[in-house]
């Protein structure tokens, strides 16, 4: 009765096995037919993502400088202070996307 329930295990685990392997060669078969798809897709995105963050920016300084003027008119000091201030944030944040997008061109270097 043992040497059967071994037998069965030994089947079972040498099932496994050939399955594990087909389920690998598929997954491979697949990484390598959609890679070049992907790449240009990303290269694409990549692409579109820094032209629209250009846009945001030019667009998020533009109302910043229109916010501080608005502002003007009832402190200037402070309206002068909050327009630096939100040019400042804009601009650090585009810095911030942009040395990301940087980061992950020069991974995909390598």
């Amino acid at each position: 009765m043992n040497e059967e329930i071994k037998d069965k295990i030994e089947d079972v685990k040498e099932g496994t096995a050939k399955v594990a392997s087909k389920v690998d060669e598929s997954v491979q078969k697949t990484m390598n037919f959609f890679s070049p798809i992907t790449d240009k897709i990303s290269s694409v995105v990549l692409g579109f993502g820094e032209i629209i963050i250009t846009i945001a920016l030019v667009f998020g300084l533009v109302l910043e400088v229109f916010n501080g003027l608005s502002l003007m008119s009832e402190s200037f000091i402070d309206g002068l202070i909050q327009m630096l201030q939100g040019m400042i944030s804009v601009v650090m944040a585009s810095l911030i996307l942009f040395l990301l997008f940087a980061i992950k061109k020069n991974t995909d270097k390598k």
